[in-house]
């Protein structure tokens, strides 16, 4: 952790695994983070506890929970903008919620959804909503996802092109989305170059 204004830095673990993947929550008073730990990926998070000590990288006194150190791989955590959930990805090709209240995890996307490996999603401004790339079974390209973030209906497609549509963000506060797409560079269609 380094001041953005000076040249102080904290170090915030001291593992000799591997850590990565750092997200900041959004009142700026914890992190979690991926460590590698007994041959398992976990997400712990790790929090300032003196409310007198306004920045974190000056914090004198830090607390480290796992939250999620269970029997699966479990790495890229995300708060959610409200800071009440949390997503992440169990075994590379499942999208979880884990709720801080009541301390459970629920099922968003499987490997139905998901390709394996590193996944892309991005929370709404109202947390209330996750984009990611869609892999379409039975298509070869990727798609752009939506899906509400309580599980309660379906993923959509919002692209639908055939071409690889991929890396949504939200912008205008919420209310548009954009994406990278390829359905209009040079590529060929059965053969033929378009």
């Amino acid at each position: 952790m380094t001041s953005v204004e000076g040249s102080t830095t904290k170090r915030i673990t001291s593992t000799p695994e591997q850590e990565r993947g750092v997200s900041f929550s959004p009142d700026g008073k914890s992190l979690v983070y991926t460590s590698e730990r007994n041959g398992r990926l976990g997400i712990y998070e790790t929090r300032k506890t003196r409310d007198e000590e306004l920045y974190f990288y000056a914090s004198t006194v830090l607390k480290e929970t796992p939250l999620i150190a269970d029997t699966h791989q479990n790495a890229q955590a995300v708060y959610s903008p409200d800071g009440k959930e949390l997503a992440y990805v169990e075994d590379r090709s499942t999208l979880k919620i884990y709720t801080f209240e009541t301390k459970l995890s629920r099922v968003l996307l499987t490997a139905k959804e998901l390709d394996e490996g590193e996944q892309y999603f991005q929370w709404s401004p109202d947390s209330k909503w996750i984009l990611f790339d869609y892999s379409v079974p039975g298509i070869a390209a990727g798609e752009v996802g939506l899906i509400r973030a309580d599980g309660k209906s379906p993923a959509i497609n919002l692209t639908q092109s055939g071409f690889n549509d991929s890396r949504a963000r939200w912008i205008m506060d919420g209310k548009a989305m954009l994406w990278i797409s390829n359905r209009d560079g040079l590529q060929e269609i059965g053969g033929a170059p378009v």
